[in-house]
């Protein structure tokens, strides 16, 4: 049974990519590990192929010792059904360092192994510098993969493209790079073995404390106005990472995707039964009060809860 594992950027493109590598493998018998840094289950959601098995780890990163052991629980349960190949799509914080070593407590405890494609780091050409320098895990997503697919090409220059490859292979000279838009590129290079490039095995920096401050914002009054929630987002979003999330406007069920000032609202056609919005803080807990007044100035008579979801 074959394992690809995708990592890459918060907000990169990799549950798009995932879609995209689900719709090519029609007729395949494919299995999901999906990981997501928050406490609820966004990113399932967004799955267009319903006949995969899917397992969902959330509220911390699948290489974390927070989750390390449901990780394993869950490639074993994976294992030991009938599939050809399994996605693990992780979460935009995970460092893989570790992955090895988790791939061999698979098979000790199993008794049975996957033949192990390789990794994928999901490079944003947009946000890359938001993000490189600030979260050490970015950088160990570099080195642990073996293939690197810079997305979102047609909203950066040529230029700033060639510096961001340079970085890139800086730090991991023998990995390939692809240049895409939409992750639009030939799902074929994923059902093949890439070219093994690993580093050297290393503790991961996936750790409870260093996990970046999470909150669930949960609507009690709905819908919200289109344009309110819309000033809301565009005032909080400089302070994220990350801010995704279903809420019902008076437009309609709108799918919520924000990553620093790239921000969607973009119509869900099914219906939305939790109103919630995972953030990802950028500035620690300074963020609690920055929702609070941005949601005050925005939405003044629309109700809201905050929920942590981690240090």
């Amino acid at each position: 049974m074959k394992l690809v594992l995708l990592t890459g950027f918060l907000g990169a493109g990799k549950t798009t990519l995932l879609n995209m590598l689900l719709t090519e493998t029609q007729g395949m018998r494919v299995g999901i590990l999906m990981n997501e840094l928050g406490a609820i289950d966004i990113d399932s959601r967004m799955i267009q192929r319903k006949d995969s098995q899917m397992v969902s780890l959330t509220n911390g990163s699948v290489f974390c010792a927070c989750l390390k052991q449901d990780f394993i629980q869950g490639l074993i349960d994976l294992l030991n059904q009938d599939l050809e190949i399994v996605f693990v799509e992780s979460s935009g914080i995970s460092d893989p360092s570790n992955i090895q070593t988790i791939l061999e407590t698979v098979s000790k405890v199993s008794g049975q192994s996957y033949d192990y494609n390789g990794a994928v780091c999901l490079v944003d050409a947009l946000g890359f510098f938001d993000q490189y320098e600030v979260l050490p895990a970015i950088q160990r997503q570099i080195v642990h993969s073996d293939l690197a697919i810079i997305n979102k090409c047609d909203q950066q220059t040529e230029a700033v493209l060639e510096y961001i490859k340079a970085e890139i292979q800086a730090i991991h000279p023998e990995m390939p790079c692809i240049q895409t838009t939409y992750c639009r590129l030939d799902p074929t290079v994923f059902l093949k073995n890439f070219k093994q490039t690993l580093a050297a095995e290393a503790e991961t920096t996936n750790t409870w404390e260093s996990r970046p401050k999470t909150i669930v914002l949960k609507v009690e009054s709905i819908p919200l106005p289109l344009e309110g929630l819309e000033n809301f987002l565009r005032a909080i979003a400089p302070d994220t990472f990350r801010i995704k999330g279903f809420l019902v406007t008076e437009q309609g069920n709108m799918a919520i995707s924000a990553v620093r000032k790239e921000i969607q609202s973009t119509p869900w056609p099914t219906s939305v039964e939790e109103n919630e919005l995972v953030i990802i803080s950028a500035i620690g807990v300074s963020i609690i009060s920055r929702i609070i007044g941005a949601w005050e100035h925005c939405l003044p008579v629309y109700k809201m809860d905050l929920e942590p979801a981690s240090p």
